[in-house]
């Protein structure tokens, strides 16, 4: 049975959730910060709810977004944007608190913008009883979806697009998708946008039960290129596979001086503007050199931009989509010193020879495996440069790589995703002889 009580919340955890403490037990109070009194009901996992606050904090702001709090697609956008900056800021000293020697840790970077920064959008078309609703999924549930007609992290252009979007599958009729039942055509609707030109792309993904009117859809709306993927997963992944394209199928990203294109199933940072200064972080802090290693390398973003700083750059990636593009971005970018390698980086990582002056590493949230670990400490680079969306994860390797001789010299912390707890960390690592 739930239990209602009234809590102090005394911190703030890496989900972003506050912290409040009942007993000797820890309770994540989802939407509360430090210091404000709540009344809570305590559910399953040790979760509270809030049913109303006692005493507010001063830092909190009205939000500008009408689905705010329904939505799951922002969790802090009515914290004053310096106050999300110091929780983040916390969160990066508290988990790497456990290391006791002396390491340089940066302030925080702000995003340029707070708001229309993301480059792209994943939404999802739902519905009951007949009805569609095109948005992002209910905060805390996974199979509701809150019908959203704009939305303030993405560029207005998509705002536009998404309503045209709307609009004509209302005309032609499609069934949405059911999470539950796997019955029903449409599935999601991706949306890209180039911060460099405000060009966009839409991607389209149903089930293979029907025939989408890709051309219909598209017309009379400002989209570069336009796809259409099938996907039967049953897994709640917006990916497909491609049987239609409208225009080039991609668009262009521009980093540093350096053009990228962008197809619809790859990686490129949610926050291309930033991005840039991460790109440029992570160039700074390499330095130079004969030859430098990039794993997790993507579409060859990084390794493209630190190819003017090295003899020669070696990539690996998984993706084979990625690699294709990885290529075709080095062509056009006239670099001829890069090499990119398919493969999981644990099984490709072994056959790199010769010395390595640098490696960067931009994992998944996992970070990395005990193997990658081992195979970066043989190769004993100078200096490590290790890019994470996933601080824990990046604390945890890095007291790994301190086994094979490395020490953290320098952490930047960057904040890539406003009213969102997620943090990007840079670590330089240097060798210790």
């Amino acid at each position: 049975m739930a239990k209602e009580l009234f809590v102090r919340i005394m911190d703030i955890n890496e989900k972003g959730y506050g912290i409040a403490i009942v007993g000797n037990k820890v309770i994540e109070v989802p939407g509360a910060l430090p210091n404000e009194y709540v009344h809570i009901k305590i559910g399953r996992k040790r979760r509270a709810k809030i049913i109303r606050f006692v005493e507010r904090s001063p830092l909190r702001q009205a939000p500008v977004c009408a689905y705010y709090g329904l939505c799951g697609g922002c969790l802090w956008q009515d914290v004053k944007y310096d106050m999300q900056l110091r929780i983040k800021q916390g969160i990066v000293e508290k988990v790497f608190g456990f290391i006791k020697y002396d390491f340089q840790l940066e302030k925080i970077i702000p995003s340029r913008k707070i708001y229309w920064y993301r480059g792209k959008m994943e939404f999802i078309v739902g519905g009951e009883s007949g009805s569609v609703v095109i948005g992002l999924r209910e905060l805390g549930r996974y199979n509701r979806v809150v019908d959203i007609y704009s939305c303030w992290l993405q560029r207005p252009v998509a705002n536009h697009v998404l309503q045209g979007f709307r609009e004509k599958i209302s005309i032609l009729g499609y069934k949405p998708y059911n999470i539950i039942t796997h019955a029903g055509f449409l599935r999601y609707a991706v949306l890209r946008v180039s911060h460099h030109t405000d060009e966009c792309m839409v991607t389209i993904i149903t089930s293979s039960k029907g025939k989408l009117d890709l051309s219909f859809i598209v017309d009379d709306l400002p989209v570069k290129t336009a796809v259409w993927a099938v996907s039967d997963s049953l897994a709640d992944v917006a990916m497909g596979d491609i049987r239609e394209v409208i225009g080039s199928g991609y668009i262009v990203e521009n980093a540093l001086g350096f053009n990228f294109k962008v197809p619809p199933f790859v990686f490129y940072q949610s926050n291309p503007e930033q991005a840039e200064i991460l790109f440029d972080l992570a160039k700074r802090f390499g330095g130079s050199g004969d030859k430098a290693l990039d794993l997790y390398c993507g579409i060859g973003t990084i390794a493209i931009i630190i190819s003017e700083n090295y003899g020669e750059v070696v990539g690996i990636e998984m993706d084979e989509d990625s690699v294709k593009v990885a290529y075709e971005n080095a062509r056009v970018n006239d670099v001829k010193n890069v090499i990119f390698i398919k493969g999981k980086v644990e099984e490709r990582i072994g056959g790199v020879r010769g010395k390595i002056d640098t490696v960067f590493v931009d994992p998944p949230r996992p970070g990395l495996s005990k193997t990658v670990v081992y195979s970066i400490g043989r190769l004993a680079p100078s200096i490590i440069i290790y890019v994470s969306c996933n601080p824990r994860s990046q604390a945890r390797d890095i007291l790994e790589l301190e086994k094979y001789g490395y020490r953290l010299e320098l952490l930047q912390p960057v904040d890539m995703l406003p009213h969102t707890p997620h943090i990007e960390t840079i670590a330089v690592l240097s060798k210790q002889r």
